[in-house]
């Protein structure tokens, strides 16, 4: 979602209960992922922004996502040629992209997100077996476009899943974005985390 006059989405997470409506403030340009807050009720939300203060909310699609976060990836992290896939996991959705140098190859949008799978499976809370197994079932069934292919020479991951291992091998006690961001995580240390 493209806000004109938003407030951080860290903001609007913290205070949930308010009407989204009432947290625009002073003008600013950022772009605000709203999905994981607002997943039910964002015709309401739209409509609500537009009533109240004139301003229009572009939807970006999650295809359009995925290649705008690979082409500031790839500038970001100064890679060329090499083929690479791009991943972005959010609350509600996880978006991919995989490409060579500028082009992108094939991008898509799966329905596989942190608060979609802890909400559904109540995974707030510790939970037996069987409801994990369920949960890990469910994640494997949204993630079926990822199978047979080949792997990529780098895999560039961003969001909040993934600052958060970053942080974790880090053993950082608070964000610390120069360590986080570019930070490589290798398989093991994946592995060990989750």
């Amino acid at each position: 979602l493209l806000l004109r006059d938003a407030v951080t989405l860290r903001d609007i997470r913290e205070d949930r209960r308010r009407e989204p409506v009432t947290l625009l403030r002073q003008p600013t340009r950022r772009l605000v992922d709203l999905r994981p807050f607002v997943l039910a009720r964002l015709d309401e939300l739209l409509d609500a922004v537009r009533e109240r203060t004139g301003i229009h909310v572009e939807v970006v699609p999650g295809e359009e996502e995925a290649r705008l976060a690979y082409l500031a990836t790839r500038a970001a992290l100064g890679l060329h040629d090499e083929p690479v896939a791009d991943f972005d996991t959010g609350g509600g959705s996880s978006q991919f992209t995989f490409g060579h140098g500028d082009r992108v190859d094939e991008q898509f949008s799966v329905p596989v997100g942190a608060v979609r799978f802890t909400e559904e499976f109540g995974l707030e809370a510790p939970v037996d077996d069987q409801r994990l197994a369920e949960a890990l079932d469910a994640i494997a069934t949204g993630l079926e476009p990822l199978d047979g292919r080949t792997a990529p020479e780098k895999l560039v991951g961003m969001g909040g899943a993934v600052t958060n291992l970053a942080a974790v091998k880090h053993e950082l006690a608070e964000y610390q974005p120069d360590v986080v961001r570019g930070a490589v995580l290798e398989r093991a240390e994946v592995e060990r985390q989750v």
